[in-house]
């Protein structure tokens, strides 16, 4: 008889507070097709993170992202707060920064939110402003300076900023070992380091490969490589086993990478947290990964597949 395992309901919860973007970022799946989910309300929201209390689950942490930007959600400040007073640990959003004006940053800070990750591209600031259709490198990060400068006058912490990068390779350029890869990817380029240099003690810098997403099409400006040093495939993902990705339409999907919402496995304006995860689709999905039984969206997601954007 095969080993029944029962895994226990994740206590990190993403919740789309806006399935919509206001940029069309080349290297995204959300750039590259028309996205029509909702703006969630607040309304919505708090139905949800009551259903995780009636069924006596408080989240750990509750990211305020799925895809679409947050800061178009108007009342993405009252999730903050909501969250927090319930007993949510942190909470987290990723943006592109071009809505955080001075008025929004001072709302951020006063909601509590615990970290923000503000997401930039390429080597150069003529790269980011090709690939994040929609942004602007000059005014989206004198946003962010406004808000690390508010951070200061205020004297509060909150929220830890991450300013993240991903870098699509060059025709020719390789990561085949493990040194490639930290000479490549462990430093963020210049023209951000320089250009938040004030700030070097006061926010974090992250940059890593674009990826392929999982059952996308490739933009026709790039072509991909599979990396030999990447993680192989194995019975195990943290992002399949540790998050719950729920959409602004209340969708659940299998993680964080399924951003357009290709395999769902209940709703949770339908059903209650508990009963979607240990729901046969969402188990056989899990055990499926589990055994080596790739689908179609595991498969073809970087984690097994290795696979990293490079320009044609």
């Amino acid at each position: 008889m095969p080993q029944i395992v029962v895994d226990p309901v994740p206590d990190v919860i993403r919740i789309e507070s806006s399935g919509r973007c206001n940029f069309n970022c080349t290297h995204c799946i959300n750039g590259n097709a028309p996205v029509h989910r909702p703006i969630m309300s607040f309304d919505e929201f708090r139905f949800i993170l009551n259903s995780f209390i009636s069924v006596h689950l408080i989240p750990r942490v509750v990211v305020l992202y799925h895809g679409g930007e947050p800061l178009l959600n108007k009342n993405l400040e009252e999730f903050v707060v909501y969250s927090k007073n319930i007993g949510v640990k942190k909470t987290v959003i990723t943006t592109n920064a071009s809505l955080l004006n001075e008025k929004r940053s001072q709302s951020i800070i006063k909601s509590g939110l615990d970290e923000m990750k503000v997401s930039f591209d390429g080597r150069s600031q003529e790269e980011n402003d090709a690939i994040r259709k929609g942004g602007k490198f000059s005014k989206d990060a004198i946003n962010v300076l406004t808000l690390l400068k508010m951070k200061r006058e205020m004297g509060v912490t909150h929220p830890d900023v991450i300013i993240s990068t991903a870098q699509i390779l060059d025709k020719d350029e390789m990561i085949d070992t493990d040194e490639q890869y930290m000479n490549l990817f462990s430093r963020s380029p210049e023209y951000l380091t320089n250009y938040f240099s004030e700030f070097k003690d006061e926010a974090m810098f992250r940059t890593f490969p674009a990826m392929v997403w999982p059952m996308s099409k490739i933009n026709s400006k790039y072509s991909f490589r599979r990396s030999p040093i990447l993680r192989t495939r194995n019975d195990y993902c943290a992002e399949l086993f540790e998050y719950m990705s729920i959409m602004s339409n209340g969708d659940v999907v299998s993680c964080c990478y399924d951003i357009s919402g290709k395999v769902v496995h209940g709703n949770i304006f339908q059903a209650d947290p508990v009963k979607i995860w240990h729901g046969e689709s969402y188990s056989e999905f899990r055990n499926s990964f589990r055994t080596g039984r790739y689908g179609e969206m595991c498969s073809s997601c970087v984690y097994s597949s290795g696979c990293y954007l490079h320009y044609v």
